[in-house]
């Protein structure tokens, strides 16, 4: 069937879920789940289902022909033992096992079953083995072991005496179980004898002719589409489709080949599949067919008109639905699946057929109605649908009153022009609920809720902003620019401590994305660039686990002439640091140092620490939180409210200058003045950076300190290693 259908539909887009919230499974019968818009492969849902691969199509009627054989041998040989014959098998292991079962040959290998002390009904069994013989043969046609998705299917060669013995065998067999199975191998045998000659080949028709009163079951219509497959192939494109519409209708496992076959070329090949419908009910599949693959609106109309309680009407209304939100949500793919499914003429013959109320199911078009308009930003008629679908919802469907629920809480928050308490009062119910279902304290299954969560809150959110709020603005949409002011971060942390919050604001703190102890963190980490180690101390001793617990990966005290925080982090470590720790330690150094004591080590240690909780050093830990921001090693951007503050070399080289001021030798002053370069060449990066040059920070011009270190301390051992390490010095000097 894919063969012959061609495969014409490659990848459509990426692995991530398409934007939604409107769920079709609340609405449509599962056996149509496959058909569910998705925008990533073209059957909804297809890691559970079978799709188009090649493994996947050998395997999909495997079930179904497990259970046939088992029921015509009486279920006397085990369900495992059948299905590695049937399956597994080479046509040479089921000669063997045979071969065993007849006492003919010994042991066999341990996957192979053994049926030699089998109580069994002879006959049958002999006949199973004599068919599986020729079925196996034929496998080397029709069984295609690898996926060609990307490339045309390689033509496989069909042994041409195998026909006479599949016929032979259809025509002296008078089991009808049997006869049928060789009568499908015969029409299978001549479906794929066409695809190697490339030629028109009457033998099919003749050989789906001569059984086809058969039993209408699977086999019958797995047969009848190897008959559609020759048609399509021989470009007979309205026979071909209308047998695909047969055999779609006929089960669950049909559906996903029938449709993925079924293709109309031109609307007068459309004309002639549609004249060969014998009933309404055929016409509805046909254009239920044509809706899913192309025009979905055109094709409820055409079923309203035959049967507007068609259950096939119901995938193609959630296809509207969905393609429209993704449209409307992520539009840059949209055309491809549908041309503006809501265009105005769509939307008002989707609506006619809503208000009629004649559907099976007029809660579901009036939601799809309403959430249309909702989509176009015509929140009246919205509310209109929404309110006409609660009359009619079964109340004791959970389902659909959670969707309806949804619906209702996106339109009403999309539909408010200020907060005060009366709608803030009003909203705390709404939004509770949602929290509730994010954070799973309530359930339901396949309602598609993620992305009402965002728009939700960002409307409440620029209401906010626009009221000149940011406090409540940010519990609903963080920004980094609000950390800016310690004022904001001290209104909201009022919020936190208030023991006698609100109800609004206890669900603001619940959409509100960081705890109070981060607000401390952040606090304490701003005030450390200040020099404020005292008040950062307290508020980092209310930062919790961050404060107290985490550590830094590299010592922060320590130096290096290249800056590696790798090697920083991976050196052994005597003593590890906590933000809380590192501080006391700098509380520490300053003491003594304004105590005249150690004043060169107690200067260098400073330095190094406030070197090293730049974006330059070792302690990049110590500013990265989700409030602040990440370093682009981590693949994410430091905000750019911040990146000023942690990339600012001011204050380590102020302390490597006291340093250098306060040293007792050569080497010391050395080791201070290099540290001090290394702080220029630091703010020569973030000048190139925030002018967006075309540079690529191979180059740097030297500066106060390189000279300095070629004037003064050529002699001094540093001097040597500073050669030896940094290439940029090593210019400097050949220059």
């Amino acid at each position: 069937m894919l063969i012959a259908a061609g495969i014409a539909w490659a990848c459509a887009g990426g692995d991530e879920e398409d934007p939604s919230v409107f769920a079709p499974e609340y609405f449509v019968d599962p056996d149509y789940s496959p058909f569910f818009f998705e925008t990533s492969h073209r059957f909804y849902n297809s890691e559970r289902l079978y799709e188009n691969n090649a493994a996947d199509n050998n395997k999909r009627f495997n079930e179904e022909t497990t259970s046939d054989w088992s029921g015509f041998l009486n279920n006397s040989i085990k369900t495992p033992d059948l299905e590695t014959l049937l399956f597994k098998l080479s046509a040479a292991g089921v000669d063997s096992v045979n071969q065993n079962r007849l006492g003919k040959t010994g042991s066999l290998p341990g996957i192979y079953p053994d049926l030699s002390g089998s109580k069994y009904k002879k006959k049958k069994v002999d006949q199973f083995f004599e068919y599986l013989k020729l079925a196996k043969q034929a496998e080397a046609y029709a069984v295609n072991e690898e996926d060609y998705w990307y490339e045309p299917v390689p033509k496989k060669n069909v042994d041409p005496s195998l026909e006479i013995k599949i016929k032979a065998a259809f025509q002296n067999t008078k089991e009808p179980f049997l006869k049928q199975r060789y009568w499908f191998q015969l029409v299978r045998y001549h479906f794929f004898n066409s695809l190697t000659t490339e030629k028109n080949n009457p033998a099919i028709d003749a050989a789906f002719n001569s059984y086809k009163n058969s039993q209408r079951n699977a086999l019958y219509y797995r047969s009848l589409s190897y008959l559609a497959g020759y048609y399509y192939h021989q470009k007979k494109y309205a026979s071909a489709n209308y047998l695909y519409s047969l055999c779609y209708d006929y089960s669950f496992k049909m559906k996903i080949p029938s449709a993925w076959s079924f293709h109309p070329q031109e609307e007068q090949d459309w004309k002639q599949t549609l004249a060969l419908a014998k009933s309404k009910e055929e016409e509805i599949t046909l254009w239920h067919l044509l809706g899913m693959e192309h025009d979905p609106v055109r094709a409820i109309k055409e079923i309203t008109i035959r049967n507007p309680k068609s259950e096939k009407l119901d995938v193609l209304l959630s296809r509207v639905v969905n393609i429209t939100e993704y449209d409307q949500m992520d539009s840059l793919y949209a055309s491809e699946f549908m041309n503006k499914a809501t265009a105005d003429k769509d939307l008002t013959s989707i609506d006619s057929i809503t208000r009629t109320g004649t559907t099976s199911k007029p809660w579901f078009w009036n939601l799809a109605s309403g959430y249309l308009h909702f989509l176009k930003k015509d929140y009246k008629n919205a509310g209109i649908f929404y309110d006409r679908a609660e009359r009619t919802i079964p109340s004791k469907d959970t389902l659909i009153n959670a969707q309806y629920k949804l619906l209702k809480t996106l339109l009403h928050v999309a539909q408010l022009k200020k907060l005060d308490k009366t709608t803030e009062d009003a909203l705390v119910e709404p939004l509770n609920w949602l929290a509730d279902i994010r954070d799973q304290k309530k359930q339901f299954k396949d309602f598609r809720y993620t992305d009402a969560l965002y728009p939700v809150a960002r409307s409440i959110a620029n209401l906010y902003k626009s009221q000149k709020d940011p406090v409540k603005a940010v519990c609903f949409q963080d920004e980094t620019s609000f950390y800016m002011s310690n004022s904001n971060i001290n209104a909201l942390q009022a919020i936190f401590l208030n023991k006698n919050k609100t109800e609004f604001q206890k669900v603001m703190l619940r959409y509100y994305p960081h705890k109070l102890e981060d607000l401390y963190y952040h606090q304490a980490t701003m005030l450390t660039y200040k020099e404020k180690v005292d008040e950062a101390i307290v508020l980092m001793e209310k930062a919790g686990e961050k404060g107290n617990q985490f550590e830094l990966a590299g010592n922060p005290f320590n130096s290096r002439l290249n800056d590696c925080h790798d090697c920083d982090h991976e050196a052994p470590q005597k003593l590890k640091y906590t933000p809380l720790s590192f501080l006391k330690a700098i509380k520490a150094a300053k003491d003594e140092l304004n105590a005249g004591k150690n004043t060169f080590r107690n200067s260098f240690l400073l330095a190094n620490a406030y070197y090293n909780i730049t974006y330059y050093g070792n302690a990049r830990l110590f500013y990265q939180t989700d409030i602040t921001g990440y370093s682009d090693y981590s693949g994410e951007a430091i905000t750019k409210e911040f990146q000023r503050t942690f990339t600012d070399p001011k204050i380590a080289m102020k302390y490597y200058l006291l340093a250098k001021q306060y040293a007792q030798t050569d080497e010391q002053r050395a080791r201070s003045t290099f540290m001090a370069s290394k702080c220029e060449r630091n703010e020569y990066y973030n000048q190139v950076e925030s002018k967006s040059y075309n540079d690529d920070f191979s180059y740097f011009p030297g500066g106060k300190y390189f000279a300095e270190l070629k004037q003064k301390f050529l002699n001094t051992r540093y001097y040597q290693e500073i050669l030896k390490e940094c290439g940029y010095f090593r210019s400097y000097v050949k220059s």
